[in-house]
């Protein structure tokens, strides 16, 4: 992937393909998720479905133990495209709601870290998501360093941020937290 362009593409293509793979049924589960993903990369990756449905202590347990990143202050004073150097792994969840943008049934996305170790605290989460959506149809996409891109016009961008208002899609109080793993 070159562009965040490009990241939106995959999740399009993945999405499709957990369409697909539901079928007649009204929502995706997992396995639909895990059989998209390695369509998609061609079975160069799968997703550990291990943890998913587990209880929000054990989720921001994961989430520490999964990225190294129990504490906001590890990103103080440097840029978000260095964010690879201080993540370890990633973590892809499922939000109803992220910063009060509906998501219908239910948006992956990426989790890169949490804001404190402690998971009683107010906590943030570190939240890549490439299906952001903009404020008003007419609000400017964020500028990039790349020659040649284009302004997108979809109601969607990426985004790299803290977040701490997030409606997981979390059936019976359960929470997702899949891995993407190699094969």
């Amino acid at each position: 992937m070159k562009n965040w362009s490009d990241l939106r593409d995959f999740e399009t293509q993945v999405r499709t393909e957990i369409k697909k793979n539901m079928g007649t049924r009204p929502s995706a589960n997992g396995d639909d998720s895990r059989k998209a993903i390695e369509t998609v990369t061609k079975g160069r990756y799968t997703l550990d479905l291990k943890d998913n449905a587990i209880d929000p202590v054990a989720f921001h347990k994961k989430i520490v133990e999964v990225t190294g990143v129990s504490n906001r202050s590890s990103f103080d004073n440097i840029p978000s495209f260095l964010a690879g150097v201080i993540v370890k792994d990633i973590i892809i969840s499922s939000a109803l709601k992220i910063e009060g943008k509906p998501y219908g049934e239910g948006h992956q996305f990426a989790i890169l870290g949490v804001s404190s170790p402690d998971p009683n605290s107010n906590v943030e989460y570190l939240v890549l998501n490439s299906g952001a959506r903009r404020k008003t149809p007419t609000e400017k996409q964020i500028d990039v360093c790349e020659v040649g891109v284009p302004d997108d016009k979809s109601p969607y961008f990426a985004s790299l941020g803290w977040s701490k208002n997030i409606n997981f899609n979390a059936p019976a109080g359960k929470m997702r937290a899949w891995r993407l793993v190699k094969k």
